[in-house]
């Protein structure tokens, strides 16, 4: 598959980080198209163990019928999602994304490896130290493993079914270069949307609407002819194209809407689409937005460049969910430093008074309050 893998590894790299699992891609023979994506101790034993074509060949066999994403078991009951992937109607690739535990299975597992594997000591500690999921926590990684193979099925029908050209190499370097960005953690939502303009001729306006208090959407970023005076403007749940997406949850597009009612919201400020897509925009499991965009001369025909804003609005899904991962995690590191320093200091302070001082000044900043006191 040449260059075609790099891409494949890169969207699968991404997408075991988000979903804490490792990943590869596997063929219908058992043989591997890409290398695994983000070992654990867990998945490196069972790796060099079992990770080879005829084992892979075995497991898959039985799961020909799955047509998405499942949580199955191994033979010693630890847990993956096995995910098909359709190509031109046949399912051709696997995602195989594991291990964890469901609630209350480590000491039924640890038992049945020491009763079959005796000699594999790191196996029972590995499974120690490996997560058990809720059911909430198992749908959660499901999801990211589907929009995954999404993305997955969108590339593999576009080299099936659309000549190599300048916009199929430009969608490509374009996917490929926020993917870069993602690892180094420069990425912009701005940028993102900017660029996705001016890579289609087919579309003449492009806008992101971001979810604000009171259950209301705001559109913040648009580019386009005449369609600056689209941005600020709210819609609700329900309301229009855009709300109808929102309540679906799923990419929505019409082809001819030129006398739609529900066209209104954007001939009230001087757009009158003639196409139109809508995408919604997850951060984990939640809506926060929706990508929308379209024509206003002439009708959309290009079905590969539908596919390709699909596996765009999924990329940009991950850009948000990547971010907010970041923030969350750069919040947990302040608050760990400062009990670090709080217990710093409780030691080498001798006066009871002003560690009381220094926990509330620290308290003000964890809370991020108007005040902190202690009684």
């Amino acid at each position: 598959m040449g260059g075609n893998v790099t891409f494949l590894q890169d969207v699968q790299d991404a997408y075991a980080k988000l979903a804490e699992l490792a990943i590869v891609l596997i063929k219908k023979d058992g043989h591997e198209v890409t290398a695994a994506s983000n070992h654990s101790h867990l998945t490196k034993i069972l790796y060099n163990q079992w990770g080879d074509s005829k084992h892979y060949q075995e497991f898959l066999q039985p799961l020909q019928g799955i047509q998405q994403p499942t949580v199955v078991d191994n033979r010693m009951g630890l847990k993956m999602i096995v995910a098909p992937i359709q190509v031109n109607s046949d399912c051709t690739y696997y995602f195989l994304a594991g291990y964890f535990l469901e609630k209350d299975a480590r000491a039924f597992i640890q038992e049945y490896v020491k009763e079959h594997f005796p000699d594999m000591d790191d196996l029972i500690d590995a499974i120690e130290f490996t997560e058990e999921l809720a059911e909430v926590e198992i749908n959660r990684k499901c999801a990211f493993v589907e929009k995954l193979v999404n993305i997955a099925e969108t590339y593999f029908s576009s080299l099936g079914e659309q000549p190599p050209g300048i916009q199929s190499s430009q969608s490509s370097s374009f996917i490929y270069q926020h993917l870069e960005g993602i690892r180094n953690k420069d990425v912009s939502v701005t940028c993102f949307i900017e660029e996705m303009y001016h890579l289609y001729d087919e579309i003449d306006f492009i806008g992101l609407a971001i979810e604000k208090e009171n259950a209301e959407y705001q559109v913040d970023v648009i580019h386009g002819h005449n369609s600056n005076q689209l941005r600020g403007h709210t819609f609700i749940m329900g309301e229009g194209f855009l709300g109808h997406t929102l309540a679906a949850e799923q990419f929505q597009f019409w082809q001819d809407v030129g006398r739609d009612p529900r066209v209104t919201f954007f001939k009230r400020h001087g757009i009158y689409p003639r196409s139109l897509f809508c995408v919604p925009i997850f951060q984990d499991e939640k809506v926060i937005g929706i990508l929308f965009g379209g024509s206003t001369e002439h009708k959309i025909m290009d079905g590969f460049m539908i596919d390709q804003v699909k596996a765009h609005s999924a990329l940009l899904s991950v850009m948000v969910t990547n971010q907010h991962l970041r923030e969350k995690l750069h919040n947990h590191l302040m608050e760990l430093s400062t009990f670090n320093e709080v217990f710093r200091v409780m030691i080498t302070v001798k006066e009871i008074k002003r560690v009381l001082y220094i926990l509330v000044d620290i308290s003000l900043n964890i809370l991020r309050g108007p005040f902190a006191c202690i009684v």
